[in-house]
């Protein structure tokens, strides 16, 4: 499933730093969605109460014009985790099932990866 990310200021796009860039957004194609932290109520105050929207991030294999900055950490099949910027994305997230934190997209939809395997 193609979802939109934000590159990190270290990644470079067709050789050019994403610091030196105006565009820095990039559609690229998500393979396995991990749940970083639960959404959640953020007191400030007596009475006034923030929602704190989840944190999602995204394992994906980076195109040959996109290349990493030494030291990021590859898993093994060479993807990389990126945060989902939920701002971007907010219609094609899923919902994670009570207690699973991991989603991977498998025959066309999201289904929950077990943790034991």
């Amino acid at each position: 499933m193609h979802l939109t990310f934000v590159l990190p200021p270290g990644y470079r796009r067709h050789g050019v730093l994403q610091q030196d860039c105006a565009v820095s957004s990039v559609e690229l194609e998500a393979h396995e969605l991990m749940l970083v932290s639960a959404a959640r109520m953020k007191w400030r105050g007596r009475q006034r109460r923030q929602y704190c929207a989840p944190k999602i991030a995204a394992l994906v294999w980076l195109p040959d014009w996109i290349t990493a900055p030494a030291g990021t950490h590859v898993d093994m099949l060479g993807r990389i985790l990126l945060d989902v910027p939920g701002a971007f994305n907010r219609r094609r997230l899923p919902e994670f099932p009570a207690g699973c934190r991991r989603l991977e997209w498998a025959a066309g939809e999201w289904r929950p990866v077990n943790a034991e395997a």
